[in-house]
């Protein structure tokens, strides 16, 4: 199963993050957030695009290329896919 995009932008941040609680939300889906574009990496959501207070983010310096590159090929198959997701989300003007 490809990941997906869900769309949580009528949700504030921290209902969004409890919302990824759930098994609704998969290693790799794309979230549209109030902050920004977030993915679900494992159990925890990940900003893409934009900061936030709730979500995780990167450490700084830390590029999404290598970070996937870290991860077992099954994960980083998936993730690398919702991260083009992601890309064509922002692209699109879905963010």
């Amino acid at each position: 199963m490809q990941p997906k995009i869900i769309d949580l932008r009528d949700l504030d941040m921290e209902q969004a993050y409890d919302f990824t609680q759930g098994d609704q939300v998969q290693h790799g889906d794309v979230l549209l957030v109030s902050d920004g574009v977030a993915i679900m990496d494992r159990a925890w959501p990940v900003m893409v695009a934009g900061r936030s207070d709730v979500f995780h983010n990167l450490v700084e310096g830390v590029i999404w290329a290598d970070y996937v590159a870290t991860l077992p090929a099954d994960k980083a198959a998936r993730l690398a896919a919702g991260l083009e997701l992601a890309d064509a989300a922002l692209v699109g003007g879905a963010a």
